[in-house]
């Protein structure tokens, strides 16, 4: 078996009131990354993220052939 993908994952908790909230400044803390999820509950906002790194293709493929293939789909 031959691994394709290596998924890191980030989960970071907050603890701010409503006004905060609405306030916007939490923005920042916001990552660039594949997958991002917010959640707001009992004034905690928890960030979840997630990269996604692809380390091959188990067709022996280049990555531009793979690119290729997922663009003509």
């Amino acid at each position: 078996m031959r691994q394709v993908t290596d998924i890191k994952r980030n989960k970071r908790t907050f603890n701010l009131s409503l006004t905060e909230l609405k306030k916007g400044d939490w923005l920042k803390q916001i990552p660039e990354s594949d997958m991002v999820e917010l959640s707001y509950k009992k004034n905690y906002l928890t960030i979840n993220d997630c990269k996604i790194s692809k380390l091959g293709d188990p067709k022996n493929k280049s990555e531009k052939d793979v690119m290729e293939d997922i663009e003509n789909d």
